[in-house]
């Protein structure tokens, strides 16, 4: 998945967050935030998703040494690091900034379940 791709999966994200807190009145204009609406609550992921989840994040696959996942984790942190996208807007800064964050969290919870 390419930085453009998953910039998109994040902003569209956000968009979907922010407006999930808003609804349209019969008329004209926006009234204040939706009532809550009862969903049943979302089991936690089991570890399997969570691993495989993680696994996606660090383009590894499934039978990745403590070694392959490191070199993947450094990969990807130089390539996504915020640093690299200071002169390219603070949206994409912020995008690679909550990558990075996914990034750190795959590679903490793949490497210390070893």
């Amino acid at each position: 998945m390419t930085f453009e791709q998953r910039l998109r999966r994040i902003l569209k994200a956000k968009v979907l967050r922010a407006v999930a807190g808003l609804r349209l009145p019969a008329g004209d204009g926006v009234e204040g935030p939706a009532p809550e609406a009862e969903e049943p609550p979302r089991p936690a992921p089991s570890v399997d998703e969570r691993e495989a989840r993680y696994r996606r994040v660090l383009e590894v696959s499934a039978g990745a040494s403590v070694e392959e996942v490191r070199l993947a984790y450094r990969r990807l942190c130089k390539e996504y690091h915020p640093d690299r996208f200071a002169g390219a807007g603070e949206e994409k800064r912020a995008a690679a900034n909550e990558l990075l964050a996914e990034i750190n969290a795959a590679y903490a919870y793949l490497t210390g379940k070893r």
